[in-house]
């Protein structure tokens, strides 16, 4: 089982950071300032995230539905074949009318 050392972690950081400080080891404040800082927030980062979420709930309904969507290009495919049998099977028939009997049909 984890423990949670994070408090004794920080702790220690400090207790290092103190030591240094008094025996003169001067920490270099740009660098932590660099750590601390957060990113300034701007509309592409903002839109970024959005289509990130957007994209990850698109994905999540796609998988969620996804038999929906297989059973409906089966039946697309039985659909287009059953017409083309039905066009060839006309196409035939024309084919084998003389003239005349196209002009009724």
């Amino acid at each position: 089982m984890a423990v949670d050392i994070t408090l004794l972690f920080k702790a220690s950081v400090k207790t290092v950071k103190t030591r240094n400080k008094a025996i003169g080891l001067a920490f270099d404040s740009q660098k932590e300032e660099l750590l601390k800082r957060s990113r300034p927030s701007n509309g592409f980062s903002f839109k970024a995230k959005e289509v990130i979420s957007n994209i990850t709930k698109l994905k999540d309904f796609l998988l969620q539905h996804r038999k929906d969507y297989v059973n409906l290009g089966r039946w697309t495919s039985t659909f287009v074949s059953g017409a083309m049998e039905k066009c060839s099977h006309v196409t035939w028939t024309l084919n084998s009318m003389d003239m005349e009997q196209r002009r009724t049909f």
